[in-house]
């Protein structure tokens, strides 16, 4: 239900704060289509992080090719 969706959304965003995200921090998806997937976003966007989706089709290889700066 919507207020056992919104404690996960608290719960991980306030996880990813004590981990030292913050406003304006790039955060790296690599999920499934998932209940998981829907609350990271919320949760990234809740704390003002840019959330940056990577293409869970990717071969392994190519995740060694990805530049972040």
């Amino acid at each position: 239900n919507s207020l056992e969706f919104k404690k996960r959304v608290d719960s991980f965003a306030r996880f990813l704060e004590i981990s030292g995200i913050k406003k304006g921090d790039r955060v790296a998806l690599i999920l499934l289509n998932s209940s998981e997937f829907v609350v990271s976003i919320f949760a990234i966007t809740k704390i003002g992080a840019v959330v940056v989706h990577i293409n869970n089709f990717l071969k392994l290889d190519s995740f060694f090719n990805l530049e972040f700066a």
